[in-house]
């Protein structure tokens, strides 16, 4: 037998439609799962930007980079500051387009 047995129907203009379609999209919730979460006083989190995860995955890459290169400093007590800089550069591009990704934009 379903847990869930009580059925509503509702009607909708056609731009609160919109927005619902909208929202739920974001979420890559059901519709239904997405009003249930609404109502049960739970904000739906939005999916981050699809290029989020490989941003992720550079911003590791570019601090084993700068893990190896502390590791080398310290052994041989000095540092390649032109490689230091380099690495540190893309660690502010990825988190720069991280941040600008997380935004919200404008309609």
């Amino acid at each position: 037998m379903r847990t869930r047995n009580k059925q509503i129907h509702i009607y909708l203009t056609e731009e609160e439609y919109n927005n619902l379609t909208a929202k739920v999209k974001k979420t890559n919730l059901s519709r239904e799962a997405y009003i249930r979460a609404v109502l049960a006083d739970t904000v739906p989190v939005e999916l981050p930007p699809i290029d989020y995860t490989s941003l992720l995955k550079e911003l590791n890459r570019v601090g084993s980079n700068i893990n190896q290169l502390a590791a080398k400093a310290h052994s041989l007590g000095l540092l390649n500051y032109k490689e230091f800089r380099t690495e540190a550069d893309k660690i502010d591009y990825v988190v720069d387009t991280m941040l600008a990704s997380l935004r919200p934009q404008k309609k």
